[in-house]
């Protein structure tokens, strides 16, 4: 599938709100899929960008257009967050839909990801909020300025084309009178989205992650057992190695733990460590890979653990500390733990 380059996305915005003082909401829109977003304190029109997000689109579009539920999901939505970033809005429990659970794989981690197509470069870029990899469902958030750290968080699949300024208005609390999506040429009225659709892009995409990821995953794997030939896997993913074993009975969810550790990248880059004392944790506050390794320890005990990127630092990483998608190595004693 081709994509535009991303300076096409600056002029294209531009050409349309050119387009749109001249023959409002009714016309003069460029070929595409848009959205027409009517808020208390106005309107915004959002172009949307399938070829770079696909699965946030069709998210976006099947709940607007009902395909999901019985009725429009964002007519009467609430805007739930608001900072000098950024405006969030479509949770789930604000309409009365707490059993919405589905949720799309993160287009970020996919191998046909391009990350140049759109990024959170200037005002107006529209994103799928997470909470995480792959945690991804009915709330987007409209960036009120240039955010690049979101490049790492939030899969972009939308741009504001006319009404930036009332994004900058709106305050938490604030009504989404309703959305509506406008096709505008041959493609975007072919454009259709509906359960089952989406239910197979969504599996597409799924086994997609899993195929690279595995082998993402096996290179990695194949040197940490030349590292340690006695490496055993958990059902989740992780490979670890027992180097002296502990006693007694192992910390439950929510123990403080005291642990010496040293964390590394898969290549040996040292991303953090214990000084002369250990360090103190809470089992539930900690990343999933390592958190699942200490329920399994008992006082005194040593393992080196893999740890894979969805279960450590995922998409986001940490800046200028830990790259995104990131396998870590940690070697971790647990010294001690206090339910």
């Amino acid at each position: 599938m081709s994509r535009r380059q991303p300076g096409s996305f600056v002029a294209r915005s531009a050409l349309l709100v050119l387009a749109l003082g001249l023959g409002g909401c009714g016309g003069g829109l460029a070929d595409g899929l848009y959205a027409r977003m009517v808020t208390e304190r106005g309107e915004v029109v959002i172009e949307l960008h399938p070829e770079v997000a696909p699965l946030a689109v069709a998210s976006f579009v099947g709940l607007t257009e009902s395909a999901f539920t019985e009725t429009r999901f964002y007519d009467g939505q609430i805007v739930d967050g608001v900072s000098g970033e950024h405006v969030q809005t479509g949770d789930p429990r604000s309409v009365g839909l707490a059993l919405l659970r589905w949720s799309v794989p993160s287009e970020l981690a996919s191998a046909n990801h391009d990350e140049d197509a759109l990024r959170h470069d200037r005002p107006g870029v529209v994103s799928l909020y997470t909470e995480g990899a792959h945690t991804g469902n009915a709330r987007f958030i409209i960036t009120k300025s240039a955010v690049e750290r979101f490049d790492r968080l939030y899969p972009a699949f939308g741009t504001v084309v006319s009404g930036q300024d009332v994004v900058d208005q709106l305050r938490r609390g604030d009504r989404i009178e309703r959305i509506r999506i406008r096709r505008v040429g041959a493609t975007a009225r072919a454009y259709r989205v509906d359960q089952g659709s989406f239910v197979s892009q969504v599996q597409d995409a799924a086994r997609e992650l899993l195929a690279q990821n595995a082998v993402r995953d096996a290179d990695v794997a194949d040197r940490f057992r030349e590292r340690f030939p006695e490496a055993r896997a958990t059902e989740s993913g992780l490979l670890y190695a027992v180097h002296h074993a502990g006693s007694g009975a192992t910390p439950d969810y929510g123990a403080a733990v005291q642990i010496r550790y040293i964390g590394s990248l898969a290549d040996g880059t040292t991303f953090g460590a214990t000084q002369e004392q250990p360090d103190e944790f809470v089992i539930g506050r900690v990343i999933g890979g390592l958190e699942e390794m200490l329920l399994q320890m008992r006082r005194g005990e040593r393992r080196s653990v893999l740890i894979p990127p969805d279960l450590g630092y995922g998409t986001a990483g940490i800046p200028g500390t830990v790259p995104p998608n990131a396998h870590l190595i940690f070697d971790v004693e647990l010294v001690d733990f206090a339910d």
